[in-house]
């Protein structure tokens, strides 16, 4: 559909000769043309631009009054130095006087070069300025009567002046040359205003889709664009584009809007509702030429976070566990736990050792809950729990197909699920050799491919791995590459058995038993010789084993009273032993005897075993083997 282009015209014969220039031109717009001047000109502008006009035509005096009363573009119709010369020809002509005197009553922009035109025609030329002003105008018509004006030449409404006071008049005409030049101008503003207003629909649509009040300033404070959920967060009505906003917009936000700069996350409040500001701005060099607001209610982020935990929680990719939850009043919990929230604060691989028992994973779920990825699902997985090939799919997914049991539309990996959040990797020494290979892969290069895939998935995940195995003995015997435990091992995060923290041992044993007795009702009392017992246990099975032996006893309080002979027959099943596969003796027996005493000491570590007898680890291992030492142990 070609632009509709309105010509207000001053005249029938104006109209006539924009016909045929149109006509000649064969210019490609839909031209209609009125005639009319003064108030009704302007009336005759507003309907038009009801009406979806996209450009207005004008000449002379209605110009300025139309471009003072629409926003639709006005193009103005010039008076050419040949239409100026024709003019004062035709008055020369119409007085019949060999040098007339002729008021010219005009705008400046008219007045150029006609001092040249009346030395060529040999006329008196006394020139008069007009504005958009009747009275004015009206003044002007009196001056050149008593000046001795023999004709005037004006535009239509001067004109009608100068005749009102018996001064003849001659219109100041456009001819075919200025009227060409104005349909020109005029299809080509057309066609960029259709093109401006393509954009704006596209900006506005887009603007439209987020959540998110969204409002565009350009440099100047106009609006360009704002969305309905602005419109409902500001109380503001539709149709404000093209209008200032310092005229529409709260003073709340007119102190953000004149500072034509980026805002980060500023709180403020708007009729009643606490917001959250952001700014972006969109420069042309170094001059900003828009400014981007978003406006969020305080009330919808804390809504979406509670949904986004909801959604966490259901997929049982969410943490129950604090650092309130990690229990212990010993120099050794309480630093271990000062350094893990020393790590919670960067982006690293966290590598936790501890024996079974102690806490691993309630540790990573802590460190997740205040670390930058605490908005982030938390993931957890057992690498021992699962077969290898399992294992992989598990972790980085599968496409449809890629073998057979393989789930339809494919699935995603675990690193995929914890992508801006946290990855856990329990009991890590299980993993084989591949998945150790594919999982340097990921950490290297942040990204993973499904089993199956063609192309790699971008994650960024905080990754923390466990172990209840020597790691550098693993590395020095191959079975764990040495690539990947340095990768892990940046922040390397020991957490200490019971035994090494015999402080929290009665502290920890009371917390357990307020537990089980609000979950049982069992009137389950701790006597000094009990919580003696306890403290003199080795606890091989550490926190959890503690936890176990309290709800046994919370169990069997609930059949009679609870006596030491009670716990010590629930602590004699848990004691750890190493025991030799060949009794015979040797003149050996001496060694291997100190050898088995040192493992025992030291709950079967290798590492701190060796170190007990002043030997290499690698030493030590060599003579476990020559003196046929059987290991029976939970933990390495």
């Amino acid at each position: 559909m070609p632009p509709r282009i309105v010509l207000v015209s001053p005249s029938q014969k104006i109209s006539e000769r924009a016909r045929r220039v149109a006509a000649d031109l064969a210019l490609d717009i839909d031209l209609v043309i009125h005639e009319a001047v003064g108030e009704a000109a302007v009336s005759l502008a507003k309907e038009v631009e009801r009406q979806g006009a996209d450009v207005i035509v004008s000449r002379g005096i209605n110009c300025p009054i139309i471009q003072n009363a629409v926003q639709t573009p006005v193009v103005e119709m010039p008076v050419t130095g040949q239409d100026l010369a024709t003019a004062l020809h035709g008055a020369k002509k119409y007085t019949k006087l060999d040098r007339p005197r002729i008021a010219l009553l005009a705008f400046t922009s008219v007045q150029h070069h006609v001092e040249v035109l009346a030395e060529l025609l040999d006329i008196d030329l006394r020139i008069y300025p007009v504005i958009n002003d009747q009275n004015f105008n009206r003044e002007q018509v009196l001056r050149a009567k008593e000046d001795g004006a023999h004709i005037v030449v004006a535009g239509n409404l001067t004109g009608n002046l100068a005749r009102e006071y018996g001064v003849p008049a001659l219109l100041l005409d456009s001819g075919e040359v200025a009227l060409s030049g104005a349909l020109l101008e005029a299809q080509k503003l057309a066609y960029a205003r259709r093109l401006e207003k393509v954009r704006s629909k596209r900006l506005q649509a887009a603007v439209d889709i987020s959540q998110n009040g969204v409002l565009v300033l350009d440099a100047q404070g106009i609006i360009q664009a704002v969305n309905t959920e602005a419109r409902r967060i500001l109380h503001l009505e539709a149709g404000l584009e093209g209008r200032k906003a310092s005229d529409v917009l709260p003073e709340e936000l007119l102190a953000w809007c004149n500072r034509n700069e980026a805002v980060s996350d500023e709180l403020l409040e708007i009729n009643g509702t606490p917001l959250l500001l952001n700014a972006n701005t969109v420069s042309e060099g170094t001059a900003v030429t828009d400014v981007i607001f978003t406006l969020q209610p305080v009330a919808a982020i804390s809504e979406l976070e509670s949904k986004l935990r909801k959604s966490l929680h259901a997929r049982g990719l969410a943490c129950q566990y604090s650092f309130r939850d990690i229990l212990g009043v010993s120099a050794a919990i309480q630093s271990t736990v000062a350094t893990a929230r020393s790590f919670a604060a960067t982006d690293s691989p966290i590598l936790l050792a501890g024996e079974t028992g102690t806490g691993k994973e309630l540790f990573a779920q802590a460190i997740h809950q205040v670390s930058p990825f605490a908005s982030g699902p938390f993931v957890a997985i057992n690498c021992a729990a699962l077969p290898a090939s399992l294992l992989e799919s598990e972790l980085f997914g599968h496409e449809e197909g890629a073998f057979t049991g393989a789930r339809r539309n494919g699935k995603p990996g675990l690193f995929e699920l914890a992508h801006n959040g946290t990855i856990f990797l329990d009991e890590i020494s299980e993993m084989n050799q591949y998945g150790q290979t594919r999982l340097l892969r990921v950490l290297q290069e942040r990204s993973t491919m499904r089993i199956g895939g063609d192309k790699y998935i971008p994650v960024t995940a905080r990754v923390i791995a466990a172990s209840n195995r020597d790691l550098p003995d693993l590395v020095e015997r191959k079975r764990f590459r040495q690539d990947l435990y340095y990768r892990l091992n940046v922040l390397p995060l020991h957490i200490p058995p019971l035994r090494e923290r015999r402080g929290d041992i009665a502290f920890l044993a009371g917390k357990f038993v307020e537990q089980f007795r609000m979950k049982y009702g069992a009137a389950i009392q701790l006597t000094p010789g009990m919580t003696a017992l306890l403290e003199a246990h080795p606890w091989p099975g550490n926190v959890r084993e503690l936890s176990g032996i309290i709800e046994r006893l919370a169990l069997l309080a609930r059949t009679g009273p609870i006596r030491e002979a009670h716990l010590e027959s629930a602590l004699r099943p848990e004691r750890r032993r190493l025991v030799a596969a060949s009794p015979v003796p040797s003149p050996a027996e001496p060694e291997r005897q100190r050898i088995l005493d040192s493992l025992d000491k030291n709950n079967g570590h290798i590492g701190r075993a060796a170190a007990s007898l002043g030997m290499h680890r690698t030493t030590l291992q060599r003579k476990i083997r020559a003196l046929g030492i059987n290991l029976h142990r939970t933990a390495v």
